[in-house]
């Protein structure tokens, strides 16, 4: 395990259940704290994903005269927590705030709703 102050940033991925499981079993007491805390979050989530789900209504394709949206972006910081949806950071329209993650994050997603508009024009018209 990588300890803080050590010069590197810890690898963030994706470890199996049964990976979890042994960890819980046979790890420090810190970490099964953490494998236990992660397996807990990960049952909820699958929890949720299983079960029943309302039925989608098919979008109606837009007419002629459809009115142009609007973005609407408001980024959020969560300050390393599962606290969501944290503090917001930057909303619609307002100055760069010189943090490169969140100033990333908003024009990122700037671009993936011009891509999405523009999508929905080529497959409309």
């Amino acid at each position: 395990m990588l300890q803080e102050g050590a010069g590197r940033h810890p690898i963030f991925c994706i470890l199996p259940p049964h990976v979890l499981r042994t960890i819980a079993e046979n790890g420090t007491p810190q970490q099964r704290h953490s494998a236990l805390r992660t397996l807990a979050t990960d049952n909820t989530l699958r929890a949720l994903r299983a079960g029943p789900r309302l039925p989608v209504p098919l979008p109606q394709r837009p007419g002629i005269l459809m009115v142009e949206g609007q973005k609407q972006r408001t980024i959020f910081d969560a300050q390393h927590s599962q606290n969501l949806p944290g503090q917001a950071v930057r909303a619609e329209g307002a100055l760069p705030t010189g943090d490169p993650a969140v100033d990333e994050a908003y024009d990122g997603l700037g671009a993936c709703l011009f891509n999405l508009l523009l999508v929905r024009v080529i497959i409309c018209a």
